[in-house]
């Protein structure tokens, strides 16, 4: 018989009001291409809908700091939530480096790859079908 391995689970990220502000940075910068894509593109449909149920649950943490909020993102919105941080990562490196800037691309990488471990746990423990 063989055994199962029980999902090991990751530590959650816990937003603070520094890194909701960057992440809100983070995804308007990244759907200001969308207000330009075509509409009719469902692609484009369905980015345009995740980020806004992004921007909802990122309201709600804002307006909960101080009290315990547990949020989840599924996995097209921890999808976009890293690619939107890695994507203001680089327009960071693209301008003069200061202090506050390498701390933000800092927070950057850190929730970016907190979201991609949890992704990659997900695969790991997803049986083969």
């Amino acid at each position: 018989m063989t055994r199962r391995k029980k999902p090991s689970q990751t530590a959650p990220f816990v937003f603070t009001q520094e890194t909701l502000h960057l992440t809100e940075e983070a995804i308007t910068l990244f759907e200001q291409p969308l207000h330009r894509a075509d509409r009719q593109n469902p692609k484009v449909a369905l980015a345009e809908e995740t980020i806004k149920q992004i921007k909802e649950k990122l309201a709600l943490m804002k307006q909960s700091i101080g009290f315990l909020c547990l949020t989840t993102f599924d996995y097209n919105e921890k999808l976009l939530l890293v690619q939107a941080l890695r994507a203001y990562s680089l327009v960071l490196l693209s301008l003069p480096m200061n202090a506050q800037q390498a701390r933000e691309i800092h927070l950057c990488s850190q929730i970016a790859a907190s979201f991609a471990d949890e992704d990659a746990e997900a695969e790991r423990a997803r049986p083969d079908l």
